[in-house]
């Protein structure tokens, strides 16, 4: 089973993706996003770990913003934190 969640974080709520194996239960582990944010790759890396019995999380630490665009220190500024604004990189931001 695969799903978008909700959960509590640093006293609010956050989102990520869930991949749980087909009998409901195992060792848990979490799938850190690179900077393009919660994007189908991730999922898929998830949906893997799943497949071989493991509850695997992915954090949607930019609350819904992806990118397709390399992002460079002097172009893009952001903070990667559970509660804290998603990337601010102009037009390449976009939201999923």
């Amino acid at each position: 089973m695969d799903e978008m969640v909700r959960f509590p974080a640093n006293r609010h709520s956050t989102s990520g993706y869930l991949a749980t194996p087909a009998s409901g239960r195992g060792p848990g582990l979490l799938v850190i996003l690179e900077y393009w944010g919660l994007v189908d790759h991730i999922k898929r890396v998830a949906d893997r770990f799943a497949q071989v019995g493991f509850v695997a999380l992915a954090p949607d630490f930019f609350d819904g913003k992806t990118t397709t665009s390399r992002m460079t220190p002097r172009s893009c500024s952001w903070r990667s934190t559970l509660t804290g604004p998603a990337p601010t990189c102009g037009a390449r931001a976009t939201t999923s």
